[in-house]
């Protein structure tokens, strides 16, 4: 539970005493992992970068035996529940701000999926921005995919959302968007 909203739901299985990670509860998750894989023609991303991590559900679920992922979480305390408590493995956490992921995570990558929140519940402003986006561009790899997760229903959120969408578009020249 964080900011009054329950950020992530991983099933437990009460036989091997661990989570089941294939089990998703979070319709979030659920719709980043399906526009990843499906931008990707089915591919599973080899080379991922995660951008807020969280309980790490996203990078579980797309694990496979020749991953390459790596993990920008700000907050060491959410790593390390996601690894204890959660079974968390084969991903490659690095704690810092997301926003200077070319510096704690060079190179370029199959897919980047964004997922980060403020104290406030949203995602902050600088994520929402063209410098951001260009950013990302650069780390993506020719065929590269970027997902992102942002709240809408709030004028707030509205707003932050198109902004990002402008920046985002302006950044890869597509955009495609999923409710």
């Amino acid at each position: 539970l964080r900011h009054g909203s329950i950020q992530s739901v991983t099933a437990w299985d009460p036989v091997e005493n661990a989570p089941r990670h294939s089990v998703i509860a979070n319709e979030y998750i659920k719709t980043m992992a399906c526009c990843a894989v499906g931008a990707r023609r089915g591919a599973l991303p080899t080379k991922a970068l995660f951008l807020g991590l969280g309980a790490g559900t996203l990078p579980s679920l797309l694990l496979h035996e020749n991953a390459d992922y790596v993990a920008v979480e700000l907050d060491g305390g959410a790593a390390e529940l996601a690894r204890e408590y959660l079974g968390l493995e084969g991903v490659d956490v690095r704690i810092g701000d997301a926003l200077d992921h070319a510096s704690i995570a060079p190179g370029t990558y199959d897919l980047i999926a964004l997922d980060v929140y403020d104290d406030t519940n949203n995602v902050p402003r600088p994520f929402c921005d063209r410098a951001f986006a260009d950013g990302i561009a650069n780390a993506l790899a020719d065929d590269g995919v970027f997902v992102a997760n942002f709240h809408v229903g709030s004028a707030d959120e509205d707003a932050r959302a198109d902004r990002a969408a402008r920046a985002y578009q302006s950044a890869f020249g597509a955009l495609l968007a999923a409710p």
